[in-house]
């Protein structure tokens, strides 16, 4: 599924080989899974936003959808991504509100482990069910399914937490954090299937 690295490294003007995301960058980069801006920079701080993520997702997995997502809020949206969140919904990655999908709304990291623990779950056709919920103070006012997410991340590696005790699901995931995560997760997860 996963496109060979180039010979040649795509840098990025703001992510230089000092920045700790830098090999994640180049590698997602190179997968062909995400990509930089005109201008040659990355803006590795900048939010990603829910439709990007699930477009990130939907392209990795190669999925396809058979029928247009039910989601009436997506209709400014050109028709590739509105097929990539069609494709998504579909495999059951991703849902939304009612007619409502907020596709500009920043995606947040707890969204994410949901969105990727789903995808682990569609790719293998295995449940992830954890034995010990991950040690994070911050994950118990949340759903068993986003628990269990959160912990399919930390055990698997795929991203840390914020702390040694805090996962911060409410926070926002920033372009640099979202490489990190789909390269850890398409290089331990995808690869192996």
């Amino acid at each position: 599924m996963l496109t060979p690295l180039p010979e040649v490294v795509k840098d990025f003007s703001d992510v230089p080989p000092t920045h700790w995301a830098y090999d994640y960058t180049v590698k997602v980069a190179a997968y062909g899974l995400m990509k930089g801006y005109n201008d040659d920079t990355f803006k590795p701080n900048n939010h990603l936003t829910r439709v990007q993520m699930t477009s990130i997702l939907s392209r990795g997995l190669q999925l396809q959808s058979t029928v247009n997502a039910p989601f009436t809020d997506l209709v400014a949206y050109d028709v590739e991504t509105q097929r990539e969140v069609a494709a998504a919904y579909e495999a059951g990655i991703v849902k939304g509100v009612g007619t409502l999908f907020n596709p500009s709304g920043n995606v947040t990291r707890a969204q994410v482990a949901v969105m990727m623990h789903r995808a682990y779950e569609h790719l293998t056709g295995e449940t992830y069910e954890p034995q010990v919920i991950a040690p994070f103070t911050d994950i118990s006012a949340y759903d068993d399914e986003t628990q269990q997410a959160i912990t399919f991340l930390y055990d698997s590696k795929i991203a840390t937490g914020v702390s040694a005790e805090k996962f911060n699901p409410a926070g926002n995931v920033t372009r640099a954090q979202a490489a990190k995560i789909i390269v850890n997760f398409y290089e331990s997860v995808v690869v192996a299937n």
